[in-house]
């Protein structure tokens, strides 16, 4: 496996030998010195030609390693914005990058680190970038949640309460989907639901999904949170597995397992270790 260090060299000497890179930073724990052995490599990557460092990224990630999955989280004339999986590295080691003109106009991010600047003038393309249809691809949509994983995972041994974030906010995507298969499967995804909704939902639960609910949500009000998250991805996908069918769209089945797997192993991995 490639570890984090190892990913950022050879990463960024991909990016320093294309000549429309301006530079690239890296933000987050790895400049606010609280580095741990989970951090993701944050990066800003500020190009002259902002297309064309798009169009090439594949080809150097391919350099590194196969892509095994990416979740694009903006795409405007001005922005692209994306997580990307390497297969060989651990999900843990997630790229979380940014394709910008300038580092000045990300200063809300910081602060900022340089990891490579280039000091010779580069031609200027103003061209806005593709944008990419989001709403039409529904393993995208389910990657927005997926790509949370390695996050839950990571606050479990931090011992972080943002886990209770992260758990909540994939309960509600998964009862607002429930409420989709009880109703139409729209694209792109519905809404969040009120408390009218959630009351229609719950009156109308079928035997085996109540008791599917009820992993997720025990009815004692004593979930377990770790448990309960794995068994709310569980549901999740298998919801996405319907609506797939339904709308006749197709899923990464190959991604998906590999980190709901990932996920049911660190679970396991974090009640070993001893307790304080």
């Amino acid at each position: 496996m490639i570890d984090r260090q190892a990913l950022q060299d050879r990463l960024i000497a991909q990016l320093a030998a294309r000549p429309e890179i301006r530079s690239v930073h890296t933000f987050g724990r790895a400049v606010s010195g609280q580095p741990d052995a989970y951090p993701d490599l944050d990066l800003v990557i500020a190009s002259s030609d902002r297309p064309q460092t798009q169009r090439v990224l594949p080809e150097l990630f391919a350099a590194i390693s196969p892509v095994r999955s990416q979740l694009i989280l903006a795409s405007s004339p001005d922005l692209y914005a994306a997580m990307v999986m390497l297969r060989d590295c651990s999900p843990y080691q997630k790229i979380d990058l940014s394709i910008i003109d300038h580092i000045e106009s990300q200063a809300r991010f910081g602060p900022f680190l340089a990891l490579y600047e280039n000091s010779a003038p580069t031609p200027t393309n103003d061209a806005p970038l593709p944008i990419i249809d989001l709403n039409a691809d529904l393993q995208n949509q389910l990657n927005d949640i997926l790509f949370s994983i390695p996050r839950f995972a990571k606050c479990l041994f931090r011992h972080d309460p943002y886990l209770y974030q992260r758990f909540y906010a994939t309960v509600e995507n998964t009862l607002t989907l429930l409420y989709e298969s009880h109703h139409d499967w729209q694209m792109p995804k519905r809404a969040k639901l009120n408390s009218r909704e959630y009351q229609q939902l719950y009156a109308g639960l079928k035997d085996a999904e109540r008791s599917q609910v009820e992993k997720i949500l025990p009815f004692d009000a004593r979930p377990d949170i770790p448990q309960s998250f794995l068994a709310c991805i569980d549901l999740l996908l298998d919801l996405y597995q319907t609506k797939a069918q339904a709308l006749n769209l197709s899923l990464d089945d190959a991604f998906n397992t590999y980190i709901r797997n990932f996920l049911s192993t660190e679970i396991r991995r974090f009640r070993t270790l001893p307790t304080h």
